[in-house]
C-alpha cells in the first residue's frame, strides 16, 4: 500500500475526530451507524450528481492504486531517455519526431516528445 494513502486516511481520521470534538458533540456521535451510512448516503448521492459517468468509471477503475500502485520500472525508462538524448546529439532534433511515433511508447512520453520536437520546429508545425 502506498504510504500516501495510508497517511492520508490517518490523516481524515484524525480530522473528522478532532471536528466532532471541537464542535463540542463528542466522539459518540460518530459511533451511530444510522448517521454514518446517511452521510455517506449523501455525500455519494452528490458525487453522482456532479461527475459524469465515464469519470466515475475511471475513478472506480483507478480505486485499486490505492492499494497496490502501479509498478514502474526506472530504470528502463532512464536508460532509454539517455539513449534518446545520445540519438538526439547524433541526429539533432529530428530524432525526436522519429522517436514520438514509436508504438510501444507510453502515452504521456509521446506527448512529451511530440512537444520538444514542435518547439523546436515551429515553422512545420502550426502558423
Amino acid at each position: 500500500m502506498d504510504f500516501l494513502s495510508v497517511a492520508g486516511l490517518i490523516l481524515a481520521v484524525v480530522a473528522i475526530l478532532a471536528g466532532a470534538t471541537l464542535k463540542g458533540a463528542g466522539i459518540q456521535v460518530l459511533v451511530s451507524l444510522l448517521r454514518l451510512w446517511s452521510s455517506c448516503l449523501v455525500r455519494s448521492r452528490a458525487i453522482c450528481v456532479q461527475t459524469s459517468l465515464t469519470a466515475m468509471k475511471r475513478a472506480l477503475n483507478l480505486l485499486p492504486w490505492i492499494v497496490r500502485p502501479p509498478a514502474h520500472d526506472g530504470g528502463a525508462l532512464i536508460d532509454t531517455i539517455v539513449q534518446w538524448s545520445s540519438e538526439q546529439r547524433r541526429l539533432g532534433i529530428i530524432g525526436a519526431g522519429a522517436n514520438a511515433r514509436d508504438p510501444a511508447l507510453d502515452e504521456f512520453l509521446r506527448k512529451g516528445l511530440q512537444m520538444v520536437w514542435t518547439a523546436a520546429n515551429p515553422k512545420r508545425c502550426g502558423p
